[in-house]
């Protein structure tokens, strides 16, 4: 995740993401489980804390301030998770010289959630993150990926990467389509556990995944075609295509076919 915007980077403060004391991680681990399954804004800290195992029913805004701050925890735990797994990939790519292979970049970025899993296989963080890239990142919130730390040194140089990968687009379009790749990546394992939960006949758990990267993978790489600033609406569409249509018959009339032309080279 990075921000729409490209700000610069937040400042860190405190022990290294992936070093909370027990508290700390058993609210992180509690508030990510009930997110996932009551969703983040019907969830109360009071409901975390106790699932926490905390006497303290403010507990979560003695650690952590508020929800808000609490959500940022919990990306900065997970980011720092996957800083390990991305650095060897990333050394790996860089010996094969695949550095500027976008589906390559794409599997880094992805692969290291399907670790992040409860005891019952399920994926919490994925849930999580849908909501969060839906409903929260647009309001500002901050995710663990925007601090300059330790804890986010490789999952920064993968998204500048893909955004030089895909420099042909402005950086706030790179970032975007950053964001919305992550969230169809979320979105298709909550898809599958849901799909697991009901013990619907599906596709292959691998097949999900790899198809999910090309898919990725191929709409980053989308160039930008027509105006990008024009508002977009059912009428709007069919006025232009209306247009589109017009000017292309004139085209026809003012220029008839050969008579001798082959039908078949058509």
């Amino acid at each position: 995740m990075i921000r729409r915007s490209a700000p610069k980077a937040a400042q860190s403060s405190g022990p290294p993401e992936g070093e909370l004391d027990p508290t700390k991680l058993r609210l992180v681990l509690a508030g990510e489980r009930l997110f996932a399954q009551g969703g983040i804004d019907n969830v109360s800290l009071r409901e975390i804390s106790a699932a926490a195992g905390q006497g303290n029913n403010a507990a979560v805004q003695y650690h952590f301030g508020s929800k808000e701050g609490l959500i940022v925890a919990l990306t900065r735990f997970r980011v720092a998770q996957m800083e390990e797994p991305r650095r060897r990939m990333l050394e790996r790519a860089e010996t094969l010289g695949r550095l500027k292979d976008i589906f390559t970049l794409v599997e880094i970025l992805c692969l290291p959630q399907l670790d992040l899993v409860d005891e019952t296989g399920q994926h919490p963080y994925a849930q999580f993150m849908s909501q969060y890239i839906s409903r929260y990142r647009p309001r500002g919130l901050p995710h663990g990926s925007d601090f300059a730390t330790p804890g986010s040194v490789h999952v920064r140089r993968l998204a500048q990467l893909i955004c030089k990968r895909i420099d042909f687009v402005p950086p706030h379009v790179a970032c975007s389509r950053l964001e919305l790749c992550n969230l169809m990546f979320n979105n298709a394992l909550v898809r599958f556990d849901n799909e697991q939960l009901l013990q619907r006949d599906q596709v292959s758990f691998e097949v999900i995944v790899h198809d999910t990267i090309e898919l990725a993978a191929a709409a980053l790489c989308v160039p930008m075609r027509g105006d990008c600033a024009k508002t977009y609406s059912v009428s709007s569409w069919l006025e232009t295509t209306a247009a589109t249509l017009k000017a292309d018959s004139e085209e026809i009339q003012d220029d008839p076919p050969d008579a001798g032309r082959d039908q078949a080279s058509i």
